[in-house]
């Protein structure tokens, strides 16, 4: 089953992340898919400060660091596989870390390599539909289906 969610600015957007981080209190991982200005990164902003108390503002996109890693109940990673050119280069992340039991991961550009795939309990898949409009298509996989 698909959910979608239409998001018409940044405050819409982050409050919509909020109110899906709740589903993440004790862990999960979620690929979040679509093209670049998408808003993935304004989705991920919203859930980490739900879950770590952190300012969006605050929060730095992950783009030339890779990984960003928060506090809340548990450990908080944020993940940008965009400048990943092989899936070599993304298997020397702590992955073991970063998909722990607890732990909450956010993965943008996940199909940068396919096998975290299969890892994610969510997929949200972003588009834009026109002038500050968002397309936000939630997908959720079984728990029982989640590799963990």
């Amino acid at each position: 089953m698909e959910t979608i969610w239409l998001s018409h600015s940044v405050e819409e957007t982050l409050a919509l992340a909020a109110r899906f981080a709740v589903r993440l209190r004790g862990g999960g991982a979620v690929a979040l898919q679509g093209d670049l200005g998408s808003g993935k990164t304004c989705f991920a902003k919203g859930v980490v400060s739900a879950l770590s108390g952190v300012e969006p503002a605050e929060i730095p996109s992950p783009t030339f660091t890779l990984v960003e890693e928060y506090r809340g109940e548990g450990p908080i990673y944020h993940v940008d596989l965009y400048r990943m050119r092989d899936a070599r280069e993304a298997e020397e992340l702590a992955w073991d870390e970063i998909l722990a039991p607890g732990a909450v991961a956010l993965v943008e550009w996940p199909e940068r390599m396919e096998k975290i795939i299969p890892y994610c309990q969510f997929r949200l898949s972003f588009s834009k539909e026109g002038e500050g409009v968002r397309r936000i298509a939630l997908a959720e996989r079984a728990t029982s289906d989640v590799c963990r």
